[in-house]
């Protein structure tokens, strides 16, 4: 990694308000408007004015940690009922939406100026090599843009700033404040990794590809998809 630390937020971002965003999704409107910054899926990365999406986890519903989530400043809550039951008297305005991590992708793209339409994006997925094409891709994209990106498996990297990558594809809340940061320094043109894991949870969710590749497919990862037509 380099010794300059991307940073994973953009330093601005549109105006963005509640009711406006339960307005663009045809949710019930909230209580009370409030202005958004940004969006998190964890409560440990909630930074002030953010919407918390509280999801139904495999162990824990997210919407236990909603409390720790408004400590740390988030402004409103993204949950489905059983969420909002457990929300309820936190003293902020929650969005109900039946299955919140359907529409989570679109949600940050919107809270954050829908970035990626305005990158050249290429998403490559496949069982192995994803790794190794991205990364010809992002030299290929180079030649022609330059300040590219390139996020995957390794490290999420807009030109020369880069961290660890938690995981092959981040979510979808993470991923569309890179894209906004890319604006900000300048990239155009991004190659990255697409997990199955990432397209059957909803993560790249809010994109549209210019180009895609795919590598190959094994009976890897038939614990999470059940079968090969999984």
């Amino acid at each position: 990694m380099t010794s300059e630390q991307l940073s994973m937020r953009p330093e601005q971002g549109p105006e963005r308000r509640l009711r406006d965003l339960a307005s663009a999704f045809g949710l019930e409107e909230p209580s009370q408007d409030v202005a958004l910054t940004g969006v998190s899926l964890s409560s440990r990365e909630v930074r002030p004015g953010d919407l918390f999406a509280a999801l139904n986890g495999l162990k824990v519903h997210g919407a236990t940690f909603a409390a720790d989530a408004i400590h740390a400043g988030a402004a409103a809550i993204l949950t489905d009922s059983a969420g909002a039951g457990l929300c309820a008297g936190l003293g902020v305005p929650v969005l109900v939406v039946a299955d919140p991590r359907a529409i989570l992708g679109a949600v940050s793209a919107w809270i954050y100026g829908n970035p990626a339409e305005r990158i050249t994006l290429v998403g490559v997925t496949g069982t192995n090599g994803k790794t190794t094409t991205s990364y010809f891709v992002q030299a290929a994209l180079s030649a022609v843009h330059p300040v590219t990106a390139v996020l995957g498996t390794v490290e999420l990297r807009i030109g020369d700033q880069a961290v660890e990558s938690p995981r092959t594809t981040v979510e979808a809340p993470v991923l569309h404040g890179l894209l906004a940061v890319m604006r900000e320094r300048g990239a155009t043109a991004c190659s990255m990794e697409v997990s199955s894991h990432a397209l059957a949870l909803h993560r790249v969710d809010g994109l549209v590809f210019d180009v895609v590749g795919f590598t190959n497919l094994s009976r890897d990862h038939l614990d999470f998809h059940g079968d090969m037509a999984g």
